[in-house]
C-alpha cells in the first residue's frame, strides 16, 4: 500500500498516495528543523537523531538518509533504524525478530522499557532491564513468578505473594509470608488449603512473637475459646499494670478479629456480642485514661478537667479489679480538689466492691473526713445521679435525662 505524507507545522498527515522520497509501506521518515524523526502507521513516533542544521530529505535507504541542506548541496547522513524497526516487529508480531534485536541491538533505555510496558509486552522488557526492582515489577506483570522469586528483594515479597496467590501457587505464597513474618496472612492461607496443623503451629509462633492480632485470629479460625479468654486476660493484666498503649492495641486487634468469628449457636452469638461490648468499654475507657494522665494540671481549670475525666472512667463497665483502680484514682483526685461530697460518694462505691483490707482502711479514713464537711468547693461537669453517655472524641457527657 502506498501513502502520501503532508508535513505541516504541528502534524504529519499520512494519506493514501505515493510520494518519494521518505515513505515506506509501514513507516515514514521526515525532518524538523532539529531532528530526523519517524512515524509509524500505528501512531507511534520518535526521534532518530538530532540535526545541527536543517536538511531536506530526498531519499531514505537502509541506514542512509540522502538529503539537501540550505545551500542545495547533497549530503548522506547515517541513521540507526533499530528503534522503529523494533516497534514494527512488535506490531507485526514477529517475535523471533524482536528477540534477535534484543540480543544484538543497542536498545537499552527507559523509553523502550516504558513503551513495552504500555503496549503490553512486559516479558520483552524483562530482557532489557538489569535493575532488580524494575525486573521484579516486570516479572510480576507478565506472571513470571520464578523470575520474580529469584530476585530475592525483601521489599517485594508482599507483591510476590499477591501475584502467586492469583496463580494458586501456595508454595510461593507461603515462602513470601515466611520472609515477611506475616502471621495473619499465614492463618488465612492454611485455612484455605485446609491445613489445620500448620494453622495451630503458626498461631503458637504468633504468640511467641507477641503478634496479638495474628494469635487471636488463629484462635478464631480454630474455634479455640480458651485461647480467646487467655488473650483477654493478658489485655486485662496490661491495663492493671498501666501499660495502656499495649492494652489498647491488643483489644483493638481482638475487636477487629471478632468479625471473622464463625458461630453455630445462639449462645455463641451472645458471647461474641459480649466480647464486643467488653472490648468497646475497655478501649474507650483506657484511651480516656491515657488522655487524662497526659493532660496539663497547672491551673485550677486543668485540675477540674482531670477530675472530671477520672470520674467518667468509673462509669465504664470494667472488671471489678479494674473498677477498683478507677475509683481509687478518682477518690484521691477529688479529695485533693476539696470536693468532699463527691469524694464520699466515690468512696462508698469503692467500699461496696470489696477492695483489699489496707485499701478499705485508707478509704474509710477519707470517707470520715469528707462526712465532716460534705460539700464540693468547685463545680464540675459531673453528676453521678444523672445518667449520661460519654462522647468518645471529646470525653464530655451527654445526659440522658433533661
Amino acid at each position: 500500500m502506498s501513502h502520501v505524507v503532508l508535513l505541516l507545522k504541528h502534524t504529519v498527515n499520512i494519506c493514501y498516495r505515493k510520494l518519494e522520497p521518505g515513505t515506506t509501506r509501514e513507516y515514514f521518515i521526515y525532518t524538523t528543523s532539529n531532528h530526523i524523526k519517524y512515524a509509524i502507521n500505528s501512531g507511534d513516533h520518535g526521534i532518530i537523531r538530532t540535526l545541527d542544521l536543517p536538511i531536506y530529505v530526498t531519499r531514505v535507504k537502509g541506514k542512509q538518509v540522502y538529503c539537501l541542506h540550505r545551500e542545495c548541496r547533497s549530503r548522506i547522513l547515517r541513521i540507526d533504524p533499530t528503534e522503529h524497526k523494533f516497534k514494527l516487529a512488535l506490531i507485526n508480531r514477529k517475535y523471533k525478530e524482536v528477540l534477535q534485536m534484543v540480543k544484538t541491538a543497542n536498545l537499552v533505555g527507559q523509553s523502550i522499557i516504558v513503551y513495552l510496558q504500555q503496549k503490553g509486552y512486559p516479558e520483552v522488557a524483562l530482557h532489557f532491564v538489569k535493575d532488580e526492582k524494575t525486573r521484579f515489577r516486570l516479572a510480576l506483570e507478565c506472571g513470571n513468578i520464578e523470575v520474580a522469586r529469584s530476585l530475592n528483594q525483601k521489599s517485594c515479597w508482599k507483591s510476590l505473594a499477591q501475584a502467586a496467590s492469583l496463580q494458586y501457587n501456595h508454595q510461593i505464597v507461603e515462602m513470601s509470608y515466611q520472609r515477611t513474618k506475616n502471621f495473619e496472612k499465614f492463618s488465612f492461607l492454611y485455612l484455605s488449603i485446609d491445613n489445620l496443623d500448620k494453622l495451630k503451629k503458626i498461631t503458637k509462633i504468633a504468640e511467641i512473637h507477641r503478634d496479638v492480632s495474628a494469635q487471636y485470629q488463629g484462635s478464631l479460625l480454630l474455634g479455640d475459646i480458651y485461647e480467646h479468654a487467655k488473650i483477654l486476660k493478658e489485655a486485662g493484666q496490661l491495663t492493671t499494670g498501666g501499660k495502656n498503649t499495649e492494652a489498647i492495641e491488643k483489644l483493638q486487634d481482638i475487636l477487629l478479629s471478632v468479625s471473622l468469628l464463625v458461630v453455630d449457636t445462639r449462645q455463641d452469638i451472645i458471647e461474641a456480642q459480649q466480647l464486643i461490648q467488653i472490648c468497646r468499654e475497655y478501649i474507650l475507657g483506657v484511651k480516656m485514661e491515657s488522655g487524662r494522665k497526659n493532660a496539663p494540671k497547672a491551673t485550677l481549670a486543668e485540675q477540674k478537667r482531670v477530675c472530671e475525666m477520672a470520674a467518667y472512667f468509673t462509669h465504664y463497665n470494667l472488671q471489678p479489679v479494674h473498677q477498683i483502680l478507677t475509683l481509687r484514682t478518682a477518690v484521691n483526685l477529688f479529695f485533693k480538689l476539696k470536693n468532699y461530697k463527691t469524694t464520699a460518694s466515690l468512696a462508698r462505691r469503692l467500699l461496696e466492691l470489696g477492695s483489699r483490707a489496707e485499701v478499705a482502711q485508707q478509704v474509710r479514713k477519707i470517707l470520715q473526713a469528707c462526712d465532716k464537711n460534705p460539700v464540693d468547693e468547685h463545680q464540675l461537669l459531673y453528676d453521678e445521679q444523672n445518667p449520661f453517655s460519654l462522647c468518645a472524641s471529646t470525653y464530655t457527657p451527654r445526659h440522658l435525662l433533661a
